[in-house]
């Protein structure tokens, strides 16, 4: 059993007025003995936060444009810088990374961490697994984008969480206008806009922690080639567990329509990591009859209809052809 005086809670990014004040009020109330660090910029306002807490403040490293029309900066070096001065502040054995606009509804998540002990002795980079979300994890059979874990949510030993975040600052502006200079493949199914960054934050910095462990030729976002999305199986499939956000119990102040707003049809399951836990780690595990998730998003596409454009064929077995084309 995880006791919360054993556990430090890593809140990471801007303060948010009027908001990361309730994060830190919400993971006092669920996790009530952890010791909270939030890890923000030079020049941040923090009076608006309790005394009972640590505050780190780092060098806004700042980003470059992913994306022109809206602008969007590339937030991985601000996720790398941030998430690891909170880290090396972390005295627990046991942390949890979240976003500064995040909550939770409880803290019953604690209760999967050893419920899939077996492992293969393929790609186990990290001593234990660490749980992730589902949200925005695209699974590379409908979305070719491997290697692609969330970035709102993980836990772990704090040691593993080092192991995963402890990256080199993605090169600029290189890595974020890469497709200026190179062919962007034709992607059919793509949750994102048509970015022009190399790696997504959360590709950049999972793909720099497995190439801390092996050499890994995957050249862009969009890499399917030489087993990329087998291989992106099999390490999702030894390193972490994949909850669903409503197994979690998180929410965003910022995203009030977090579950309910966006199309989450070529994200993974639950039910699609355990699948993968089956094939690569306990061939004797039974996995679920329903898949439930996929059943909730069908229900919010359903009743929000008007917000969210649900992708049926992609949610319920649709896939992709192996072969991109390109932008000539």
């Amino acid at each position: 059993m995880i006791e919360t005086k054993d556990i430090s809670v890593v809140i990471q990014g801007p303060v948010y007025p009027g908001i990361t004040v309730n994060t830190v009020q919400n993971v006092r109330k669920h996790f009530p003995e952890a010791q909270i660090i939030v890890s923000t910029w030079k020049g941040t306002d923090v009076s608006e936060l309790p005394e009972n807490i640590d505050i780190v403040f780092s060098k806004d490293p700042g980003g470059v444009p992913l994306y022109d029309d809206p602008v969007i900066l590339n937030a991985a070096n601000r996720q790398i810088v941030s998430t690891m001065a909170g880290l090396r502040m972390a005295k627990r054995k046991w942390a949890i990374k979240i976003r500064s606009d995040m909550y939770f509804e409880n803290n019953n998540f604690l209760n999967y961490f050893d419920k899939y002990p077996k492992r293969s002795d393929n790609y186990r980079f990290l001593e234990q697994r660490v749980i992730t979300s589902t949200s925005f994890a695209p699974n590379p059979r409908r979305e070719p984008k491997p290697y692609h874990p969330s970035d709102w949510f993980f836990f772990g030993l704090t040691r593993d969480l080092i192991d995963v975040f402890d990256s080199p600052l993605c090169p600029e502006p290189e890595t974020s206008r890469y497709f200026e200079t190179h062919n962007r493949p034709i992607v059919k199914y793509d949750s994102w806009i048509p970015a022009l960054c190399q790696y997504s934050a959360e590709q950049y910095i999972w793909v720099a922690f497995i190439r801390r462990h092996m050499d890994l030729d995957f050249k862009h976002c969009f890499d399917i080639e030489r087993g990329n999305i087998e291989h992106s199986e099999e390490i999702f499939a030894n390193n972490v567990i994949m909850l669903d956000a409503v197994d979690i119990k998180y929410g965003s102040y910022k995203h009030q329509a977090l579950h309910t707003g966006f199309d989450l049809s070529l994200m993974y399951s639950f039910c699609e990591w355990q699948k993968l836990y089956k094939k690569f780690c306990d061939k004797k595990y039974k996995t679920p009859l329903l898949d439930l998730e996929k059943i909730r998003r069908l229900y919010y596409a359903i009743r929000y209809r008007r917000r969210i454009k649900l992708n049926l064929k992609s949610l319920f077995g649709g896939k992709f052809k192996n072969q991109l084309r390109y932008e000539k």
